[in-house]
């Protein structure tokens, strides 16, 4: 009896601060486990969906596996059926678009001489500012004998940045109306849902999957950092308050 006695007394003794802060701890641990595991479960299902996809070479199983509910790998060319001509390069392009941005100021400080607005672009104090977009895409694609719409497909485009001057940027994001690749489809009820153009990657290197702990790592670095924030601020403010009662 007089162990327990002792105990709630020593218990009673525990600064209240360092009780709050032990409750935030426990709790964010908690959440971060969970979220942890949904990252890791995540992965897990993106690599059994590869890997169990039919996967497709030529264009007569294409044209079969596409009959059927389910996953497919595809490997071949995406083509531009109108494809996009650029009359200065004489390039032509299944995705052409240029985005035009000025670099600005806020206006109280628009007065100051050029070496301080550079001064003040170099420290970040402005925004880039879009004047003007031009979006050009063929709508119809063809993979493999079939015709899709553009719209229907996630498809990433590659860039290139060039200054036009010092607070003037343009960007160039396009894809070329011939491209090598592999398609990921996922077909229900007779339907296309998700339709996935991935030019970096092989059907082999899709179906080896990713590290199911590819994430993880980056997600608890963050989560630390921000108990540590939390932490630190309720040291801080109960301190605060501690010495602001004490006056």
């Amino acid at each position: 009896m007089n162990f327990i006695r002792e105990l709630k007394h020593k218990i009673k003794e525990i600064p209240s601060h360092y009780v709050v802060m032990g409750v935030i701890l426990i709790v964010m641990l908690v959440i971060g486990s969970f979220i942890s595991r949904t990252i890791k479960e995540r992965n897990r299902l993106d690599n059994h969906t590869y890997q169990d996809a039919a996967k497709v070479y030529e264009q007569r199983t294409f044209d079969e596996a596409i009959q059927r509910d389910g996953h497919i790998l595809a490997q071949g060319l995406l083509k531009a059926i109108s494809p996009i001509s650029d009359k200065t390069t004489g390039e032509q392009y299944l995705i052409a678009q240029v985005l035009l941005e000025k670099y600005k100021v806020p206006e109280k400080f628009a007065d100051g001489s050029d070496a301080y607005y550079e001064d003040l672009r170099n420290k970040k104090e402005g925004t880039w500012h879009e004047i003007s977009r031009e979006d050009h895409t063929s709508k119809y694609l063809e993979f493999m004998g079939h015709h899709f719409l553009l719209e229907d497909l996630h498809l990433a485009t590659k860039k290139t940045m060039r200054d036009i001057d010092e607070y003037t940027r343009e960007t160039f994001s396009y894809l070329p109306a011939t491209v090598q690749g592999t398609l990921y489809l996922e077909i229900r009820d007779g339907e296309i849902k998700t339709m996935v153009f991935n030019s970096e990657q092989t059907i082999e290197d899709l179906s080896q999957g990713t590290n199911p702990n590819k994430g993880v790592l980056g997600f608890w670095i963050f989560w630390w950092v921000l108990i540590a924030a939390l932490l630190s601020a309720v040291f801080f403010f109960h301190h605060r308050i501690r010495s602001f009662i004490e006056k």
